[in-house]
């Protein structure tokens, strides 16, 4: 009879409790899908609370028996812990790749539109795929003239005919990027990292590169006609000298002497080809 009575009083309490908790639970929408880890840790502390007052009831009514009820009950609770945490971890793992092959899928419908919106879309999934940890994106042949890119971490990225015209790169992270025939006229690298940059055939008419990387970038055939140059960094005579033009260049004094003395073609008006 005082087994029961016991009973009774345990489940009484327990019931109003959750019937609190779930009161609150009802009023954050989407708590579960949002925030897996939150919901686990609610969840532990509905569990962790039902054990106490458990073992505080069985102390009260000086029952033994319910020791062995009790310690399944610690151990309930520290399975749904670990198991919790697991569970949310993988769930957003699996969250987290489902989002980067979206914002991958975007980018590419919209890779070769020529217009404002397929631009901010891109853009934007940029953003979104740096945060997530993504650099090496395929960007080529992409619409971004104009684009805000500034601290982008594009890391080997591929921008093979990308229109980056007049973008604002500054201090973008174009390591090792693959920026073949792409079109950066008037575009400002001001501090961006172009080290092992491929920038073959590029065009970077009137660009900026003050303070820019260009350690082991590769410019071979690249079009620099009015580019600005001075204080760009790790740039050599040698990179200088396998580019398709510098007319008009703005080079650091030192280097524009040793192009006047080695390759002066490279100073001097392009011809028109054919």
């Amino acid at each position: 009879m005082k087994i029961r009575i016991a009973f009774k009083r345990i489940g009484k309490g327990i019931l109003n409790f959750l019937e609190r908790i779930l009161k609150i639970i009802k009023e954050i929408p989407g708590l579960m899908g949002e925030k897996p880890i939150l919901t686990a840790l609610i969840f532990l502390i509905i569990i962790g609370f039902v054990v106490f007052r458990i073992s505080i009831s069985a102390k009260q009514e000086g029952k033994e028996f319910t020791g062995n009820i009790i310690a399944e009950g610690y151990g309930v609770v520290f399975d749904i812990f670990v198991f919790g945490i697991l569970i949310a971890f993988f769930n957003r793992l699996g969250e987290k790749r489902r989002d980067i092959k979206r914002w991958k899928e975007e980018i590419e419908d919209f890779r070769l539109w020529e217009n404002e919106e397929a631009k901010f879309r891109i853009v934007g999934n940029i953003i979104r795929l740096n945060k997530a940890g993504v650099y090496n994106i395929d960007l080529s042949s992409c619409y971004l003239q104009k684009a805000i890119l500034w601290s982008a971490n594009l890391n080997g990225a591929d921008l093979w005919k990308a229109n980056l015209k007049e973008a604002y790169l500054a201090h973008a992270n174009l390591k090792v990027a693959n920026l073949w025939k792409a079109n950066l006229e008037g575009t400002y690298l001001g501090a961006a990292n172009l080290w092992g940059a491929f920038l073959v055939c590029a065009n970077l008419n009137e660009a900026y590169l003050g303070e820019t990387d260009l350690l082991e970038a590769n410019l071979g055939g690249a079009i620099l006609i009015g580019t600005d140059l001075r204080k760009a960094t790790n740039l050599s005579l040698d990179q200088l000298s396998k580019a398709k033009t510098l007319f008009r260049a703005k080079l650091d004094p030192e280097l524009e002497a040793q192009v006047k003395e080695k390759f002066p073609r490279l100073l001097e008006e392009p011809k028109e080809d054919g």
